[in-house]
C-alpha cells in the first residue's frame, strides 16, 4: 500500500494525492491517503473527501501522532537507517527517484510538478470531479460558463498578504500581470473584449481595483468548499492563473483541448524556492 502524508489547501492536496495515486497504479496497490494533519491544520480546510479520490482515507489522532509524524523527527530517523520506506522530498524540483519507491512507500512532501502524474491524467480528470451532490449547487453557474467563451482570472491574496511568511515566500502577482494576461488572449483570440470571470479569496478588493474593458463578472466564491471555485474555473474556456497551487489545478483540469493558460514566471518571491518543473510547457509564462 501506498500512503501520502497530506498537508496544506486544496492545491497542495490534488499534488500529493495524484503523486500518491500514479504511484500506487503502477505497482497496482490501494492506496492510503493520511489526512491527520488537520486536526491541527485551521489555515485551509481538507476538501479531498469530496472529491471522487481513489484511495482509503485514514487520521490518526493526538499529539503524539503528530510528533511521530514530524518531518524532523523522520529526518532524524532517516539519518540512522531507520524508516527505510519514508521518502521526504528535498525540493520541489522533479526527482525520478520518486518513480523508482517500492509498493509501500509513505510519501511526505508537494510535489509540486505534473511530471509524477501525467501518465495517469485520464483517472485524475474523473477522480478530481466533485461529487455529484456538489456540483448540484453550481449547475446554473457551470451552464453559463460553459455557454460563452470565456477566461477565469484568479487572484491569490488572502494569507500571501495577511502572512508575513507567506508573503516572503510568494508574494502577490501585480495588476499588471493580469492585464497583460487578459490583453495577450485577446489577441491570440482575435476578440477585442472577452467574458472575464474573476475568482478570489478576496473578491472585494478585485471588485474596487481591478480594471478591465471587458464583460467582468465576479464570483463570490465559496470559502469552505473551495473545490467548487476550482470546478468552476476549470469549466472556462482560457485560464489565468496567479502563482497559486489551486488555480494551478483549475487550469490543469481544464479539459479544452484548445485551452490558453497564462502563468507568472515569477512564481515564487524567495530565490529560495525553485519553479522550474512547475508550468507545463503548454502554457505561457508571462
Amino acid at each position: 500500500m501506498i500512503t501520502v502524508r497530506l498537508n496544506g489547501g486544496l492545491g497542495n492536496q490534488l499534488f500529493q494525492y495524484s503523486t500518491a495515486r500514479a504511484l500506487a497504479f503502477k505497482h497496482c496497490v490501494p492506496l492510503r491517503i493520511d489526512c491527520s494533519n488537520y486536526e491541527f491544520y485551521d489555515v485551509h480546510p481538507f476538501r479531498l473527501k469530496f472529491l471522487r479520490c481513489s484511495g482509503e482515507f485514514s487520521a490518526k489522532t493526538g499529539l503524539l501522532n503528530r510528533y511521530l509524524n514530524n518531518i524532523k523527527f523522520i529526518r532524524w530517523l532517516k539519518l540512522l537507517g531507520l524508516a527505510r520506506k519514508n521518502y521526504l522530498e528535498s525540493s520541489l524540483e522533479y526527482d525520478e527517484k520518486i518513480c523508482e519507491l517500492d509498493s509501500d512507500a509513505r510519501l511526505y512532501g508537494y510535489f509540486q510538478t505534473e511530471k509524477y502524474f501525467l501518465n495517469i491524467r485520464h483517472l485524475l480528470l474523473a477522480e478530481l470531479m466533485p461529487n455529484d451532490s456538489q456540483v448540484s449547487k453550481i449547475s446554473d453557474q457551470v451552464e453559463e460558463i460553459r455557454r460563452s467563451q470565456c477566461i477565469s482570472l484568479h487572484i491569490r491574496r488572502g494569507d500571501y498578504v495577511s502572512n508575513p511568511a507567506a508573503s516572503q515566500i510568494h508574494g502577490v502577482c501585480e495588476l499588471d500581470y493580469y492585464y497583460d494576461a487578459i490583453s495577450y488572449i485577446k489577441s491570440v483570440r482575435s476578440v477585442d473584449k472577452a467574458v472575464v470571470y474573476v475568482f478570489s479569496d478576496d473578491i472585494e478588493w478585485c471588485r474596487k481595483n481591478l480594471t478591465l474593458d471587458d464583460d467582468v463578472r465576479y464570483i463570490t466564491g465559496f470559502d469552505d468548499e473551495p473545490e467548487l471555485d476550482l470546478y468552476l474555473m476549470s469549466c472556462c474556456t482560457d485560464n489565468v492563473i496567479s502563482n497559486s497551487t489551486f488555480s494551478w489545478w483549475a487550469a490543469w483540469l481544464n479539459c479544452n483541448a484548445n485551452k490558453i493558460v497564462v502563468a507568472p514566471d515569477a512564481w515564487f518571491q524567495s530565490k529560495t524556492h525553485s519553479s522550474n518543473d512547475l508550468i507545463p510547457d503548454s502554457w505561457v509564462r508571462m
